[in-house]
């Protein structure tokens, strides 16, 4: 290969990785426009069961079901997922909903990041919740 060819080509490329970089900073969603990194909550949807349908955030996602409080009474409730009709997240950007019954394991690790608790709600977590909400328990939905 000629000299000023390989600088042309090397040039071509170096620009191309720079362009493809810059790019990488400003593509997608950001921090500022998805409303779950702006705030401690998770994600907000809409959960219908079988006798109910509720507002609500997800506070916890686990094997079997889901814990949520409600909205605008903060009533903590774990919805099994064996009641689960449907379930719709309101943030337009997470594209997500499941139902009926359990979401799929790749589903179920995607809503349980975007949940307050990602980790899981421990028993001292859920005291605290429960005393804020002026519950005992969490309710059971049937």
């Amino acid at each position: 290969m000629r000299p000023h060819l390989a600088r042309t080509a090397s040039r071509i490329v170096l620009a191309a990785t720079g362009a493809t970089v810059f790019a990488s900073c400003y593509w997608g969603m950001s921090a500022e426009k998805y409303a779950p990194a702006r705030s401690p909550s998770g994600l907000t949807a809409t959960f219908t069961g079988r006798s109910a349908s509720w507002s609500a955030e997800l506070i916890a996602v686990g094997d079997t079901g889901v814990i949520i409080r409600e909205t605008p009474h903060s009533k903590l409730l774990f919805l099994p997922y064996s009641r689960v009709v449907i379930v719709k997240f309101a943030e337009p950007d997470a594209k997500l909903s499941f139902g009926p019954g359990a979401p799929d394991a790749g589903v179920r690790g995607r809503i349980r990041l975007l949940s307050r608790y990602p980790q899981g709600a421990s028993a001292d977590v859920l005291a605290v919740l429960l005393k804020a909400s002026g519950q005992s328990s969490v309710e059971f939905v049937q």
